[in-house]
């Protein structure tokens, strides 16, 4: 899975590829319709905001994949790294909070061909951030899309 920092796309693989900014017509007609959730899939029909990939394996590691749309467009997809994550993410282990951190962090630098992440990684219309939160805990990666106002960014 790498996102094309030329164009925003977030290939999958060969055969799937998330084009930055899609909209839920281009879902729907596309193959991603058949990684979603059976849930996300209903959700689909009814043009709703929160959509979730099924569990995805890369290089031996669950990603958990959610798309956010606005005005019928992706404008954020979000990644959570494997187990570890899941149950920070529900309050279940602060003690993995520091593993979860770093396999987000190896994901993330694998995912955008960069060898640091500062803040942001800025692509072409838009930008991928490490979002992480020790109280909570939780730890997410957000590829955001930069909103579009007739059709200039």
């Amino acid at each position: 899975m790498i996102l094309d920092k030329t164009t925003g796309n977030l290939i999958i693989d060969e055969n799937h590829i998330i084009k930055a900014r899609m909209s839920i017509q281009e879902i729907k007609n596309s193959n991603i319709k058949d990684l979603l959730t059976e849930e996300s899939k209903k959700k689909l029909e009814y043009a709703h905001h929160h959509i979730s990939l099924k569990t995805i394996v890369v290089d031996g590691i669950d990603i958990d994949v959610d798309i956010l749309t606005l005005n019928d467009r992706i404008i954020e997809i979000q990644f959570a790294v494997d187990a570890a994550s899941r149950k920070c993410n529900f309050n279940q282990a602060y003690g993995e909070f520091g593993q979860s951190l770093e396999k987000h962090k190896v994901f993330m630098r694998k995912m955008l061909d960069v060898q640091y992440i500062d803040e942001d990684v800025d692509f072409q219309g838009g930008y991928a951030q490490l979002r992480s939160e020790i109280r909570s805990p939780s730890v997410r990666i957000r590829v955001s899309y930069l909103y579009k106002v007739n059709n200039t960014i």
